[in-house]
């Protein structure tokens, strides 16, 4: 939840074993402004598309930010995939 003024600055998210971060767009582009969420490729700065319902999975080591909400409130869902839970994974029974 990001509200008026709050932001994340430019980092990755490469450590406690996370190798892949997962971030969702859970508000409508129209319910705040500003807020946005940047990433970088090669260099080249790129931004999410604010779409409801649109999602992103990116290496951990890709580094990105969220932008100050100039004002309304921000919901995103964010998750990641550690190495320890694939190997929990690995050595689960299959159903």
């Amino acid at each position: 939840k990001y509200q008026e003024g709050d932001f994340i600055w430019k980092h990755k998210d490469d450590r406690n074993n996370r190798l892949f971060s997962f971030v969702i767009q859970l508000d409508n582009d129209e319910d705040y402004t500003g807020g946005d969420f940047v990433y970088w490729i090669n260099e080249n700065e790129l931004f999410m598309t604010r779409k409801q319902g649109f999602g992103m999975i990116f290496k951990a080591g890709v580094y990105h930010e969220v932008k100050p909400v100039v004002s309304g409130t921000r919901h995103s869902f964010v998750s990641f995939l550690r190495t320890d839970q694939i190997k929990k994974l690995s050595k689960a029974p299959l159903i």
